[in-house]
């Protein structure tokens, strides 16, 4: 289907999109913003020493209730502000650790590691990224959850809005201003923060584009598009280098099913 087609066949849902999710522009503009002052250089380098020395693991054992460190996903929104809240809440056994671990010439990620740590500005960053904006991963997780109303969804991006307008200091403007850049770039938000309050029984004008009739189709409208990733993840998985013998029947089981999903 070509892109002028797609508005052609489907102009009110061409029209109401939102094109992405503002939590995932906020993670990744902040991990621009702290890549010069060390965060990303330790969680990154840290990564790195468990690869080169997978011993070094075993002390983690001997530290009852504490789990591994995380591994940032690009796939997953929220899991790099994840594993600094990590690092806030394990720092001194990050630190008994690693000080455990050789400086060797092939493993230079140890010693960045280690002056990192060392390092009173990582230190600060990671208090106040904590503090300022941990809700993001949990308030990302219940907007990508599947079958919400329409409402809840919009009450998630309110909720996290007000965090955001909260953060303090120069960093917490930046932040604030390119959350509210996103929102306004995304016409299709406003226009489902609309149909939502006429949905909750308020008082609005809806824009003469959406008609009244799909209004209450709109009611469970997802304000993500990851379940469509996700979907597409799926769908590879039917036909692939390990499955080559499908029949139409099966797979219009196998697709039936995930689209079931």
């Amino acid at each position: 289907m070509s892109p002028g087609s797609s508005t052609e066949s489907y102009p009110a849902f061409a029209r109401i999109g939102l094109r992405e999710n503002p939590g995932k522009n906020l993670n990744q503009s902040y991990q621009r913003s702290s890549a010069d002052r060390g965060v990303c250089l330790l969680i990154r380098s840290c990564a790195l020493a468990w690869i080169k020395f997978p011993h070094g693991l075993i002390t983690w054992h001997k530290c009852p209730d504490i789990p591994l460190p995380p591994q940032p996903v690009v796939t997953r929104w929220g899991t790099w502000i994840r594993s600094v809240v990590y690092y806030s809440k394990h720092f001194k056994e990050v630190v008994t650790v690693i000080d455990k671990l050789p400086e060797t010439d092939s493993a230079a990620c140890v010693k960045a590691v280690k002056d990192c740590l060392n390092d009173s500005r990582v230190k600060n960053d990671i208090a106040y990224i904590t503090s300022n904006f941990s809700f993001i991963p949990a308030n990302t997780e219940q907007l990508q959850r599947e079958k919400q109303s329409l409402c809840s969804q919009i009450a998630i991006v309110k909720e996290a809005q007000v965090n955001i307008h909260s953060a303090l200091g120069e960093t917490g403007k930046k932040v604030k201003n390119k959350w509210d850049n996103v929102l306004n770039k995304n016409v299709g938000f406003s226009l489902l923060e609309k149909v939502s309050r006429v949905i909750s029984g308020e008082s609005v004008n809806v824009p003469v584009s959406i008609d009244v009739s799909i209004v209450p189709n709109l009611k469970f409208a997802p304000l993500t598009s990851v379940s469509v990733e996700r979907s597409f993840s799926a769908f590879k998985m039917i036909l692939s280098d390990k499955r080559q013998r499908l029949t139409v029947e099966n797979l219009e089981k196998n697709s039936g099913g995930v689209l079931c999903r």
